[in-house]
């Protein structure tokens, strides 16, 4: 058992992607200067142990000290998953401006500025600050119940790979662009498949053209996701659509979506309305756009499904069912994207197996 006392700042066990986030940062706090000096942070902690993150709980609650931490086991702490540093001053400490708080607080915030830039967040913008904390840029504030199913089901570097934090390059597309270069790499995973090749042709629906059956909006955490290309013009509801290669990329990460983004684990499960009141944004149940979700979902389903269902989402025939639901309503009708393919988006998606 290792020894609860003992400080881990050991960057070898962050994921990498972190690794280099919150090195590269460090680095370039050291050559800059404020009015407090030169920040020269260091990690005074990174990876925490489960016997670590317990012995932490303990203080202000059965051993005397002042409350740390609310996580209660390093399943629900993003340290236990080599996701966040604590950052201090390498002299000072947590002081790094003695006894002047707003000094003190200023200096934390010019380091975490530094640390956005890399790819970070920090818990000093939190409700409940806590400024010596950055994590991961595509984390959660803290686990949710996806990233701890996941976790506990294929361990740390699956978790990695879904919040992309696995070696390699981020994806260099940005919103509203597609890559330089001509339309190539349209394909599908599986034979005889549908798949598009012209995602701008306004003359197709959306969910059809851009190999995206559930015709996500582009949202930040897509743009690494494996396959994607870039994304539409905005239409004339301000949608801005992420564009996939293939329709299984497309179908992983509808499933990505509602397993790790709304954490609801890849073998949970979620009822239809919680789904509608998640995809719609409102999370109301009264909302009249969840309300048309939950009808249309409903219809496209030819009475699979009704506005009272629960999907378990590691049964493979339940997922299709509502993937070729909400695909069919996405469509305006019988989505052409055939049943093997969503079956090997939603395979892929959970085994992390789609190819880059």
């Amino acid at each position: 058992m290792s020894d609860p006392t003992a400080v881990n700042c050991e960057l070898s066990l962050l994921a990498p992607r972190f690794r280099d986030a919150v090195s590269a940062a460090l680095a370039e706090c050291q050559t800059t200067n404020t009015a407090q000096g030169v920040l020269t942070a260091k990690i005074y902690e990174g990876f925490r142990s489960t016997e670590r993150q317990a012995w932490l709980y303990a203080q202000g609650r059965t051993r005397q000290g002042k409350i740390v931490t609310n996580a209660r086991t390093a399943l629900t702490s993003w340290h236990g998953y080599g996701l966040a540093v604590d950052v201090i001053h390498t002299t000072k400490y947590w002081n790094p401006c003695g006894a002047d708080a707003q000094a003190n607080e200023d200096w934390f915030r010019a380091v975490a500025e530094i640390f956005k830039k890399h790819g970070c967040q920090w818990g000093g913008d939190w409700t409940s600050p806590d400024t010596p904390h950055m994590q991961w840029g595509r984390c959660t504030a803290s686990p949710t119940a996806g990233a701890m199913d996941l976790m506990t089901r294929q361990g740390v570097t699956a978790v990695w790979a879904s919040l992309f934090a696995t070696a390699g390059p981020a994806s260099a597309a940005t919103a509203n662009t597609a890559p330089e270069g001509p339309a190539v790499g349209f394909a599908t995973l599986v034979p005889n498949g549908f798949f598009s090749s012209a995602p701008f042709d306004l003359a197709v629906r959306r969910s059809i053209r851009t190999n995206n059956p559930g015709a996500l909006n582009i949202s930040t955490w897509q743009r690494d996701y494996p396959g994607f290309y870039g994304s539409t013009q905005p239409d004339g509801a301000g949608n801005v659509t992420a564009i996939y290669r293939t329709p299984e990329h497309g179908v992983g990460a509808w499933f990505h979506l509602i397993a790790m983004t709304y954490g609801f684990g890849h073998s949970g499960e979620i009822s239809l309305r919680q789904l509608a009141e998640r995809y719609s944004g409102t999370n109301s149940p009264d909302d009249k756009v969840v309300a048309a979700y939950l009808a249309g979902w409903v219809a496209a389903a030819q009475g699979q499904l009704s506005p009272d269902s629960t999907i378990s989402l590691g049964q493979d025939q339940a997922v299709l069912i509502l993937g070729k639901a909400m695909f069919n309503h996405e469509a305006g009708g019988a989505t052409p994207v055939h049943d093997d393919q969503i079956l090997y988006g939603i395979m892929g998606e959970r085994n992390g197996t789609l190819p880059a």
